[in-house]
């Protein structure tokens, strides 16, 4: 559990839906309420409150294990700092301590069970985990209205653009058709989305998108 903005936050059981979820309290049993609500176990763990934000690892239906996420405290604002790595890959495994240092937050982790473990550093400004996009690859405008366009990689053959919403839930999945591909979030809400692109069966990149 971690103090964040004058509230208390923990991990609990929800017994509605059978899954262990985000709740925040101001003490008081009438005041506990849940913010996350995945509809697979979010199992929030290590919950540290650093700067503007609530840091904590939880399960990711993107990548189907632990991730680093960052929270305002609401569901919507509960989101990865990075997009998710390739499916079948717990990046953040085992998490190893919160460490603050000259306006960063650093911890050791491994991006599988057998590699060797990494430091890794998240920020709020830049917001994120420091990481190298991907050559080729631009998405623009980003932030988006609703319209934006993914420009691809020259060599990039056979691929297909998934968008998911930030309960890792599928909302659009559409084939490429050249270099230059429009997608459309105009009927979606305002909040954060992970574009992911796929090129023979595997993850070749992906990146948050922000609708406005």
């Amino acid at each position: 559990m971690a103090v964040y903005n004058n509230k208390l936050y923990v991990s609990g059981y929800d017994s509605l839906t059978a899954t262990t979820q985000l709740w925040v309290s101001d003490g008081t049993t009438a005041g506990t309420t849940k913010v996350t609500n995945s509809h697979k176990n979010f199992d929030p763990q290590n919950l540290y409150a650093f700067q503007n934000r609530l840091i904590m690892t939880g399960y990711d239906t993107i990548s189907g294990g632990d991730e680093l996420f960052a929270s305002d405290g609401t569901a919507a604002g509960t989101i990865c700092p990075t997009p998710p790595s390739t499916a079948e890959l717990a990046p953040f495994y085992p998490w190893k301590a919160w460490v603050p240092f000259n306006n960063a937050l650093y911890f050791t982790a491994c991006y599988t069970f057998w590699s060797d473990y990494q430091l890794c550093r998240y920020a709020e400004q830049p917001f994120g985990i420091e990481k190298q996009p991907a050559a080729g690859l631009s998405v623009y405008p980003n932030p988006t209205k609703g319209n934006f366009k993914v420009i691809l990689p020259a060599d990039t053959r056979n691929a297909s653009i998934e968008l998911y919403n930030n309960m890792g839930i599928l909302i659009s999945k559409q084939t490429t058709s050249n270099s230059v591909n429009s997608v459309d979030l105009s009927n979606h809400s305002p909040g954060i989305y992970i574009l992911k692109v796929i090129s023979n069966s595997r993850v070749i990149d992906s990146q948050k998108i922000i609708k406005e």
